[in-house]
């Protein structure tokens, strides 16, 4: 039995409000249940007809590790099993070691989005549609040196990167020992070994998580993000690698080294041009209680240091390298591109469209605020509203696909990675348009964009557009247009007319 939590208000509610809802929801179950009184006997009766089948995979010391303060943990503590069930699993919470929600979700794409994903699982076990895999080790096997690989847990195109990494560091003859970062709230690491889970705070358990890597033989650590770990996580790296005797290199991937924001979208919704030190201070003034701590000025000079103490610096392309050198200006930054263009289509050659078809119009991968949510959603209601000949499919996720559904657009949501090719040949674009409205460090649904016939459209910002000139492919718009909707609605349609025009007319039909 599940408890759904949604507002019926939810289609109705802007997503920033729905998000707090739900948090104040989350935060007011987690007081009177487990705060200010004991468990509701009701809520147990409620839980008790899984409590069986969860229990038995379920790890309490392990749940109870991921809560950073003392004050959650003690609370959650009187039932963590009850805890998970009604919140943690709701917050991206791991019941064990050995299950990564997101990682489940990724490869079952097609699950509501309300689904208790361990109880998924354990049902799919139980009815022998899921079989239960021993650990993969975090150590590969062989004979060569070892090389430690720290990772975020956020997924998404910096993970990807440093997958496709973990495969030249192999090549290059390199064991790598890569463990999986828990979540965001607390710096654990899991290790998988002959010996089952073994679970670090590398803080907290800094000397027993030195001891276990030592006694692997690493002989150098790859660094690819240090988003989500707590102050001082710079300075960390560079005392770690000094006790192992192992340089360390920082694979970059996206802003976060010169701002927090990660994406340099500032806090009126816009690319701030990677802003002086003052400029920033305010930005984040504006931003949050917790950002308004950040001193941009310590910021940027303990990440001066952090890339100075590097045997390595790496960006996947030279137009990140190029900005971060601005603010970085001694900064040695190595590009190393993580795909090659050998199999892109080099010139557009879209489907013939019709006099009566609309112009189909794809988008490729998740979909936010930096990705450009808000610039599709106007446009889409521009669409809607002059009844433009324009059809527009978003091949991928949305935070918020509710206004977006009702402008028009198709979400066909998550999806898995090796069945992109085929959901963008089955929807026939005639346009693949990157609406990001940040400076992309790289976009590898850019390059499956580049091996259709479509044409392709982007602001003329970033890696993406650096790519697409030196292709001599696809169409740049100034990126002050991501404001105006009707232009890019003309924009596209300029495009279709163009396409009309180049389409041969069709002749009579034939008798046979």
């Amino acid at each position: 039995m599940e408890i759904n939590l949604r507002l019926p208000t939810a289609v109705i509610l802007p997503y920033r409000w729905r998000l707090q809802l739900h948090r104040l929801s989350l935060n007011l179950l987690n007081f009177f249940v487990f705060g200010a009184y004991p468990a509701n006997r009701w809520l147990l009766r409620l839980v008790q007809p899984q409590r069986a089948r969860l229990a038995r995979a379920f790890d309490p010391a392990f749940y109870l590790a991921q809560f950073p303060t003392a004050s959650g943990r003690a609370r959650a503590a009187r039932d963590p099993l009850l805890n998970y069930w009604l919140i943690g699993r709701r917050m991206g919470r791991w019941p064990n070691p050995g299950f990564d929600p997101d990682a489940y979700r990724q490869a079952k794409p097609y699950l509501p989005l309300q689904t208790n994903l361990f109880s998924h699982y354990l049902r799919e076990l139980d009815s022998g549609r899921e079989s239960l895999r021993a650990p993969s080790p975090s150590l590969a096997e062989g004979s060569g040196p070892v090389v430690l690989l720290l990772d975020h847990g956020r997924g998404g195109g910096s993970s990807r990167m440093l997958g496709i990494y973990k495969e030249r560091l192999a090549r290059e003859g390199w064991r790598v020992l890569a463990p999986l970062r828990v979540g965001k709230a607390t710096p654990l690491f899991v290790f998988a070994d002959h010996a089952g889970w073994r679970v670090f705070n590398i803080l907290s358990e800094e000397a027993a998580f030195t001891s276990y890597v030592m006694a692997q033989g690493v002989r150098r650590m790859v660094v690819n993000h240090l988003v989500d770990l707590p102050e001082g996580a710079a300075d960390w790296v560079a005392s770690f690698a000094k006790k192992l005797g192992a340089p360390y290199e920082v694979l970059l991937h996206d802003y976060y080294l010169a701002c927090p924001r990660i994406d340099l979208i500032a806090s009126d919704g816009f690319y701030c041009g990677l802003a002086s030190v003052e400029r920033c201070q305010v930005c984040l003034a504006a931003s949050s209680p917790q950002l308004a701590l950040v001193d941009p000025a310590v910021w940027r000079g303990q990440s001066q240091s952090f890339l100075a103490g590097a045997a390595r610096v790496i960006a996947p392309s030279r137009d990140l390298a190029d900005r971060l050198n601005s603010a970085f200006p001694a900064a040695a930054i190595e590009v190393w591109e993580p795909e090659a263009e050998a199999d892109v289509v080099r010139e557009s050659n879209p489907p013939a469209l019709a006099e009566d078809e609309p112009l189909r119009v794809v988008l490729i991968g998740a979909l936010n605020w930096p990705k450009g949510l808000d610039v599709v959603t106007r446009l889409a209601l521009t669409v809607q509203r002059r009844a433009a000949p324009i059809a527009i499919t978003l091949i991928g996720p949305t935070e918020d696909p509710f206004p977006l559904r009702r402008a028009g657009v198709c979400v066909l949501g998550q999806y898995v990675e090796s069945d992109l090719g085929g959901l963008i040949e089955a929807a026939q674009p005639h346009v693949i348009f990157s609406t990001a409205i940040w400076p992309e460090t790289w976009s590898f649904t850019l390059t499956a964009a580049l091996r259709t016939k479509a044409e392709i459209v982007a602001f003329d910002l970033g890696a993406i557009a650096m790519r697409l000139k030196r292709l001599g492919r696809g169409r740049l718009l100034p990126l002050a247009l991501h404001t105006d909707s009707e232009a890019l609605a003309d924009a596209l349609l300029a495009i279709r007319a163009e396409l009309m025009e180049s389409t041969p007319p069709k002749g009579p039909d034939l008798a046979l």
